[in-house]
């Protein structure tokens, strides 16, 4: 969980996104500046390492590391490579699509889900109340997802 509690250790978490099985939770766009690799951040994998253990040898120590880091990249990519998702759309589409370039960096795989509510002031807005009368008339019932073209979660 990422929160401004934890923001000495910023870097790492973000860092972490892209281990295989991990769910990092944030409560905004955090780690800007942070490249987030599937595997996991190899360097920084190095380093714990050789921090919990000072006494290898860190020739080895880092040959080894790097196999596992491949390893799990590999997990990572066959699964799709990371998924974002995100509970709501900012003001600003640049920040959306910085949320957005998050996936799928580098040619490897990713994508971006936005999960929002007809409810949410931004979805108010921009006329959430005609949206919602039409997707009533085609039968949509509440709690129902609607997607876009683009396959993003819109509703």
């Amino acid at each position: 969980m990422l929160n401004a509690r934890h923001h000495e250790q910023e870097a790492q978490i973000v860092a972490d996104a892209g281990r295989y099985e991990a769910v990092t939770i944030a409560t905004n766009m955090a780690g800007r500046g942070t490249h987030i690799q599937l595997g996991g951040n190899v360097e920084m994998i190095v380093m714990a390492a050789l921090e919990a253990n000072p006494e290898a040898d860190p020739v080895a120590l880092r040959t080894a590391e790097e196999a596992k880091h491949a390893e799990e990249k590999k997990k990572v990519i066959e699964a799709g490579g990371l998924c974002v998702m995100a509970s709501e759309r900012h003001e600003s589409r640049r920040i959306d699509n910085q949320l957005r370039g998050r996936s799928g960096r580098q040619g490897d795989p990713g994508r971006t889900c936005f999960y929002l509510s007809l409810e949410d002031d931004l979805m108010r807005i921009f006329g959430s109340e005609r949206l919602d009368k039409v997707l009533s008339s085609l039968g949509m019932k509440e709690g129902e997802a609607t997607c876009s073209p683009l396959g993003e979660q819109v509703a």
